[in-house]
């Protein structure tokens, strides 16, 4: 399986959350939106990390996608 993370810009309200906490992987851009710097995910670091940042997402925006299937995963929320 390969894994995803993406961001769903209609839901997102755009706080920098996800740049804050994993820097490494968002930043914002000039139109107040994260753009997704390492999409696709290899190590378990990396992963943890990334449900951190879901986890914590206010508007619940950022997720998993299953690339073999085009399947979201939902890995719950609330920091």
């Amino acid at each position: 399986m390969r894994t995803t993370l993406r961001v769903d810009r209609r839901e997102c309200a755009g706080s920098g959350l996800c740049a804050a906490v994993a820097p490494e992987l968002f930043r914002m851009t000039d139109g107040g939106f994260p753009s997704v710097l390492k999409s696709e995910l290899s190590d378990a670091d990396e992963m943890a990390e990334a449900e951190g940042v879901i986890a914590c997402c206010p508007t619940e925006a950022i997720s998993f996608v299953d690339t073999d299937t085009d399947t979201y995963t939902d890995n719950g929320h609330g920091c």
